[in-house]
This record gives structure tokens, sequence and C-alpha cells, in this order.
């Protein structure tokens, strides 16, 4: 029973050392969604000018 859970052990281990480099990407992967959707907050769009369009007038 001991050497059963041992191999557990040692295969979790294993696993999370294995997969810990797809959860970094993952983790950069969203950081990176989350900076293009700060992009897309109506807070940070350029606000219209008010007044006459500027160009070559009357």
């Amino acid at each position: 029973m001991l050497d059963a859970c041992a191999h557990i052990s040692n295969h979790l281990d294993f696993t999370r050392k294995a997969h810990a480099g797809d959860e970094e990407w993952i983790r950069v992967q969203f950081s990176k969604i989350a900076e293009l959707d700060k992009g897309f907050d109506e807070s940070t769009r350029p606000q219209p000018r008010s007044g006459r369009p500027s160009g070559g007038g009357a």
C-alpha cells in the first residue's frame, strides 16, 4: 500500500511539473486578452471634438 501511494505521489509531482509550462502560457494569454480589453473600454476611447470640424473651411 505504501508503495502504491508513493507511486501516485510521484506521478502527481511529475504531472504538476510537466504542466507548469502550460499553465504559464495560459496565464500569459489571459493577461494579453485583459490588456486588449482595456483598449475597448469606453473610458479610453478618444472623445469627439466639440465645435466645428477642422479643415479647409468656408
